[in-house]
């Protein structure tokens, strides 16, 4: 553990400095008498130090205890809460909570599923969790469309009838062609870092996919016209978007290619040109394209 080997280093500390003191000879010099006492409030630290291990080793343990108890408790809470959706799904009926619950709860957890991209990288494995603080609880449950081997057959029902329904895609509708912008290009070439973290709508024309830019990163000319460039990544750090390299969505883009796309604005990017100068773009994370 951490607290002995803290313990183990200063009684080597005591036993190094003690023998220096036993081999000096000079008892009644004013360095021996100093020496003596910082060795006396050392060897007292020591001790007390040791005294203290037991009691933080206790707590250590107690507190990984609480821990499992803890999770165990969630666990049991989060079954407890499937039995009751079950019974209310025997009570009304699977169709019926789908139709007055479900659609609605299903459609803003896909919203707010492609709304994280603003702040989180999808690989994150927080990135999930985070979408579900953003649904009150009773949303979380009715939007529920993966099966699992502890969940009454009712409730396994209920999310596979759900999960056939265009809940998710109707969401992401919302996503796409509400909550995204359509901006002015030349504003975005102006100021783009007023643009950090909005998602905006627009269409581009890829003029670099290449080595150099990986192959789920390129730049653009926004809106087909040759006035403002673009760079375009699949994650938020714009340093990292040549070095990704699993992105199938993106396999059917190709130089010359003009697309609708979806992104989150990231602010300004900035990269050395082949004639060794530099140049400042616009800079997105892209969600989606057509």
């Amino acid at each position: 553990m951490k607290i002995g080997n803290s313990v183990a280093r200063i009684s080597f500390m005591f036993v190094a400095v003690s023998s220096l003191v036993a081999c000096s000879g000079v008892k009644n010099s004013s360095e021996y008498k100093k020496l003596d006492s910082e060795v006396a409030a050392l060897s007292k630290k020591v001790e007390e130090l040791k005294s203290l291990v037991p009691s933080y080793e206790a707590s250590i343990d107690e507190r990984e205890q609480s821990q499992a108890i803890e999770l165990a408790t969630l666990e049991q809470q989060r079954l407890d809460r499937m039995d009751e959706f079950a019974g209310l799904l025997d009570e009304i009926g699977i169709s019926k909570v789908i139709s007055q619950f479900g659609i609605s709860a299903c459609r803003r957890q896909s919203l707010e599923f492609l709304k994280m991209q603003a702040v989180r990288d999808f690989d994150d494995p927080e990135y999930w969790a985070a979408v579900q603080k953003e649904l009150d609880p009773a949303e979380v449950i009715f939007s529920i469309q993966d099966q699992g081997d502890d969940y009454p057959t009712s409730v396994n029902s209920y999310a596979s009838q759900l999960a056939k329904t265009s809940c998710w895609r109707d969401g992401a509708n919302d996503f796409y062609f509400d909550y995204c912008e359509t901006v002015d290009r030349l504003q975005l070439k102006k100021n783009p870092e007023k643009f950090k973290g909005k998602c905006i709508r627009g269409s581009v024309r890829i003029a670099q996919l290449d080595a150099n830019t990986g192959p789920c990163s390129f730049q653009g000319y926004l809106s087909g016209d040759y006035d403002v460039r673009a760079q375009f990544g699949t994650t938020l750090d714009t340093s990292t978007h040549s070095s990704v390299t699993d992105c199938d969505w993106t396999e059917n883009l190709v130089e010359g290619k003009s697309i609708e796309f979806f992104g989150f604005g990231l602010g300004s990017y900035s990269y050395s040109t082949t004639s060794g100068g530099s140049q400042t773009v616009p800079a997105f994370n892209l969600v989606a394209w057509r």
